[in-house]
C-alpha cells in the first residue's frame, strides 16, 4: 500500500516530527464502506481520531458520531452534525455525564444495565436507549469483552419502558481489528435469536471491528484481512434480521480504524542505530507519543534518504527510558548506514494515534498533527489553446500588488464547519484565493479563482497541538495563535 503523492509531498517537506492525515482517501474510504453496506447509517468512532479536520470532512460526506463522552459529543457538534446524529456509545457514565448530554441535545443512549437506564431516565427522561449484547471477542486483535456488553437485553430494554425511556435497539461490538468472518456471522446469528423477543425496536447497531488493512503482523508479514468475505457476510446477516423483526428496521454501524488507519502517516527520525548484543533502533516517535498499539500491530518504515544499500535486523523502539517503549520484538531490516536525525516515515498509523499520546512522559511532547488532501486541477486542452468546458481564466498577479495571504474572514461565512483563518494578511489588499476575502470580512467581486501559474497551488491543512488537542478546541501548534484553518503553499516550500 503505497501513499499518494500528495501525502509524500507533505512527508517530505516536513523538516520536524508530526502525524499527517489524508482526507482524500479517509474520503474515499468513507464511500468504499457506503457502496459495500447501502443503507447502512455510519457513526464514526471518534475515539480513534478525534482531530476537528477528520471530523469536519466525515460529516460532511455524511457521517454522524459514536461519542464516548460530553467531552467528544462538543467535539462533535462544532463540525455542524446534528445532536440527533450522534449517540453516547459508552455504557460506563456517572450520572453528570448523562445530564450533560442531555443538555447538549443528545438523546440516544447505550446501555447494559439495569443500573444505567435508571440513571438514564432520571437525568435524560424520554431518551431512547440501545442495549449491547457480550461478544466473545475471537479474533480480534482486542476483544474489547470482559468489560462492556450483557448476556441478555430482554430484561434491560423491558426496565428501560418501565422507566418512560424508549428501547430503540440493539448492538454488538465484534472486537477491535477482527480478523474473522466467523466473528460477524456469530454476532449476527445472536442478534436474530434476541429480536422474537423484543417488540417495536428500531435499529440494530452493527458497532465496530472491521479491519484496517496496513499493518504488519508481530511476524513483519502484511494482515491479510478478508474485508470482502466480511461484508458479503453482514449483508447476508443483515437480510435475515429483516426477515426476523417482519418489518422495517435500520441499522448503524461504528467504523473508526478501518477508516483512518490507512490514511494516516508519522514523520519521526532516528535517535540512534546502536549495537547492543544485537542492532537497535531508537527513533523519535514510540509507544507513548503516537504507536501505543506497537504490541499488537507492526507499521510499515521508510527511510526516505536511505534506499537501495546493506540492511541490518534491528529490534525498532521508541526515544523514552520505557522498557515498554519498543514497536514488537521481532527484528526490522534497516539500512546499515542510519545517521541520527534521518528522517522515518512510519506509515498505517492513522488510528489512535493522537488519542493514546501522553502528555510529554520523559518530556517528549505530543506529535502535533496536519491533515492534507489531493490537488484538483481543472484539465486545459494543450497546444491548440482548445478550451476544455469548465476552463475559465486565471487571476494574475500584477507586478507590486500583495501576495496571496490567509484568509481573515469570518468562519461560518467563509469556510462552513471550519475555524476562521484570522493570522495576519500580508498587505493592505490581500486576497485568499480560496473564498476570495479579503481582510476585514468583504468579499471579492470574483469569486473563487483558478490559481495562476506564477502562484503556487495550496494545500489546506490544520495543526492541531494535541497538548490543547481537536477536542477541547486549544490553540495552533503552528503558529502558537488560536486559530487553525492556515491558506500554506506547502508543495513549493518543500522544495
Amino acid at each position: 500500500m503505497r501513499e499518494r503523492p500528495h501525502v509524500r509531498s507533505a512527508l517530505a517537506g516536513a523538516d520536524r516530527d508530526r502525524i499527517i492525515y489524508d482526507l482524500t482517501g479517509i474520503d474515499r474510504q468513507y464511500d468504499v464502506l457506503r457502496r459495500e453496506l447501502p443503507g447502512v447509517e455510519v457513526r464514526f468512532a471518534m475515539k480513534a481520531c478525534p482531530v476537528d479536520e477528520v471530523l469536519a470532512s466525515l460529516a460532511d460526506r455524511g457521517a454522524g458520531f459514536d461519542a464516548a463522552s460530553p467531552g467528544e459529543i462538543r467535539q462533535a457538534l462544532r463540525t455542524g452534525v446534528a445532536p440527533r446524529r450522534i449517540h453516547y456509545g459508552n455504557t460506563i457514565k456517572s450520572d453528570a455525564e448523562i445530564a450533560d448530554a442531555y443538555a447538549l441535545g443528545v438523546t440516544t443512549f447505550a446501555t447494559d444495565s439495569v443500573e444505567d437506564v435508571r440513571a438514564i431516565a432520571r437525568h435524560a427522561p424520554g431518551a431512547r436507549v440501545f442495549c449491547r449484547l457480550s461478544t466473545s471477542g475471537d479474533g480480534a486483535l482486542w476483544g474489547l469483552t470482559a468489560k462492556c456488553g450483557t448476556e441478555d437485553p430482554v430484561p434491560v430494554l423491558e426496565e428501560a419502558r418501565r422507566q418512560g425511556l424508549v428501547p430503540a435497539g440493539l448492538s454488538v461490538h465484534v472486537g477491535s481489528q477482527q480478523m474473522t468472518v466467523r466473528a460477524w456471522e456469530r454476532a449476527l446469528g445472536d442478534l436474530a435469536a434476541v429480536l422474537p423477543r423484543l417488540k417495536d425496536l428500531e435499529f440494530v447497531n452493527l458497532g465496530g471491528g472491521l479491519p484496517a488493512e496496513g499493518y504488519l503482523d508481530r511476524a513483519g508479514a502484511p494482515m491479510t484481512p478478508p474485508t470482502a468475505e466480511m461484508f458479503a457476510a453482514i449483508r447476508a446477516g443483515l437480510r435475515r434480521l429483516r426477515e426476523v423483526a417482519g418489518g422495517d428496521l435500520d441499522f448503524l454501524v461504528e467504523p473508526g480504524r478501518y477508516l483512518v488507519a490507512d490514511h494516516g502517516s508519522i514523520r519521526a527520525h532516528v535517535v540512534r542505530l546502536t549495537v547492543r548484543r544485537q542492532p537497535w533502533l531508537y527513533l523519535s516517535c514510540g509507544r507513548f507519543n503516537g504507536l501505543y498499539e506497537a504490541d499488537q500491530v507492526g507499521y510499515r518504515l521508510e527511510f526516505p534518504t536511505r534506499s537501495g544499500g546493506r540492511t541490518v535486523p534491528a529490534v525498532v523502539a521508541g526515544p523514552t527510558c520505557d522498557s515498554d517503549d519498543n514497536l514488537g520484538t521481532a527484528p526490522t531490516p534497516v539500512p546499515a548506514d542510519l545517521a541520527s536525525g534521518d528522517p522515518v516515515w512510519i506509515h498505517g498509523a492513522g488510528a489512535y494515534a493522537i488519542s493514546y499520546m501522553t502528555r510529554g512522559f520523559n518530556g517528549y511532547d505530543p506529535l502535533p498533527c496536519i491533515s492534507v488532501r489531493a490537488e484538483h486541477v481543472r484539465p486545459i486542452t494543450p497546444a491548440t489553446g482548445a478550451r476544455s468546458p469548465s476552463w475559465r481564466p486565471a487571476r494574475t498577479r500584477r507586478r507590486g500588488s500583495p501576495r496571496t495571504a490567509p484568509c481573515s474572514s469570518p468562519g461560518p461565512a467563509a469556510h462552513p464547519r471550519r475555524p476562521s483563518c484570522s493570522t495576519p494578511a500580508g498587505g493592505s489588499g490581500a486576497t485568499c484565493w480560496r473564498c476570495r476575502t479579503r481582510p476585514g470580512g468583504s468579499p471579492s467581486r470574483t469569486g473563487p479563482s483558478t490559481p495562476s501559474t506564477d502562484r503556487p497551488i495550496c494545500t489546506f491543512m490544520t495543526s492541531l497541538s494535541t497538548t490543547a488537542s481537536a477536542a477541547v478546541g486549544g490553540p495552533s501548534a503552528c503558529c502558537g495563535t488560536s486559530q487553525t484553518r492556515h491558506d500554506l503553499r506547502s508543495t513549493s516550500r518543500s522544495r
